[in-house]
């Protein structure tokens, strides 16, 4: 499994929109080949997809968590870095 905190993060960013994964990358401070790999298993746990747009948030992850990303929205702008 990867990192909890290093999904969340990927997870928050995506729960507001599909991003791919150079603006992934850029957005959270991390490689592109860490990315890649927090995200194929995000994809194998079914938490996200990938869409001609990038990637995604299914619909499992957005009902597991978007309560969770509405609180930390409240709290932290989501242009700001979380982890």
């Amino acid at each position: 499994m990867t990192d909890q905190p290093l999904a969340l993060q990927l997870l928050h960013l995506l729960s507001t929109q599909s991003m791919g994964r150079r603006r992934l990358a850029e957005a959270s401070g991390l490689t592109e080949m860490v990315v890649r790999q927090a995200l194929d298993e995000l994809r194998k746990l079914g938490l996200v997809r990938a869409e001609r747009t990038g990637f995604r948030l299914t619909e499992v992850a957005l009902a597991q968590y978007s309560s969770l990303f509405e609180g930390v929205r409240s709290v932290v702008p989501l242009s700001m870095r979380l982890f």
